[in-house]
């Protein structure tokens, strides 16, 4: 027989000798709901990411609690005619149940999902994933036609998430992420005055293998006050930056103010990535 208690978490944490806020904060990072059973790098290849330790158990309540991800870029080596790369089987689920689905375990309720090609094929399967009972989905669709790139097709979700004062995640179809990580990135205290906080790993060398042509460098300054969040900011973001040893990870925290770099850049170029709309952001 199972039983629910309540937990006097005052009491037990002056008991350890910690704050409440600390002690939340260690059982929310101690909880794993990670499920997604031969999608995990061996170790060898694994990578950290660090980031400041500052979330309090009241910005978990009070996070970020929306997503954007596009399904609708160009195709890729991985997209297949009757079969999109989000699709792709990894263990026992397509690669954008695992994407979701630890989203959701760090805190991630609300989902605003960008399709094109495939899209209907992409909507019905999302909608079957288990995940999909847990959370709120909204889709935006550009259509079987699109063909337009990445970038331009966030410009789409605009109108739900362009309100400045409100954050979201903005991340990739093709990064599987760590439940903490997510909670970090969304419940941090964030200086007011960022439009964009990228997550990265700052020691390229760290990673196997080649990267490819379309990683996304970075080259990263301190700022003078180390007990800010974060600890660290973009001095220049892009494909083509020899020496840069920062790489940019697929996990962006955003205000809606981005979407107006993103369209002044749209205007101005027939093809733009996402790099470019932060690069401009980085020169400010």
């Amino acid at each position: 027989m199972t039983e629910v208690c309540e937990l006097d978490f005052r009491a037990l944490a002056r008991a350890t000798g910690c704050s409440p806020n600390e002690l939340l904060t260690a059982v929310h990072r101690g909880h794993s709901s990670f499920s997604t059973a031969g999608a995990v790098a061996a170790p060898e290849e694994q990578v950290s990411f660090v980031l400041a330790q500052q979330a309090s158990a009241a910005a978990h309540e009070e996070g970020i609690r929306v997503a954007l991800i596009s399904l609708a870029s160009r195709p890729g080596e991985l997209d297949r005619k009757q079969l999109p790369k989000c699709l792709t089987p990894v263990g026992n689920q397509p690669l954008i149940s695992h994407v979701l689905t630890q989203l959701h375990a760090g805190g991630i309720s609300q989902f605003v999902i960008v399709i094109g090609a495939h899209g209907e094929l992409i909507r019905k399967a999302i909608h079957a994933l288990p995940i999909a009972r847990r959370v709120m989905l909204r889709f935006v669709d550009l259509g079987a036609t699109y063909a337009a790139g990445f970038a331009r097709s966030l410009l789409a979700a605009s109108p739900l998430l362009s309100r400045p004062a409100e954050h979201f995640l903005l991340c990739t179809p093709d990064h599987i992420f760590d439940a903490s990580i997510v909670s970090e990135m969304r419940t941090a205290a964030c200086r007011p005055e960022l439009e964009a906080v990228a997550l990265v790993e700052s020691n390229a060398r760290s990673l196997t293998g080649t990267l490819p042509p379309t990683a996304v460098r970075v080259r990263l300054a301190e700022l003078s006050r180390s007990d800010r969040w974060p600890a660290k900011f973009v001095t220049e973001i892009g494909t083509q930056l020899p020496g840069a040893t920062a790489i940019e990870a697929g996990l962006y925290r955003c205000s809606g103010a981005v979407f107006a770099h993103l369209a002044q850049l749209c205007a101005d170029k027939d093809y733009v990535t996402l790099a470019d709309a932060m690069q401009q952001l980085a020169v400010q």
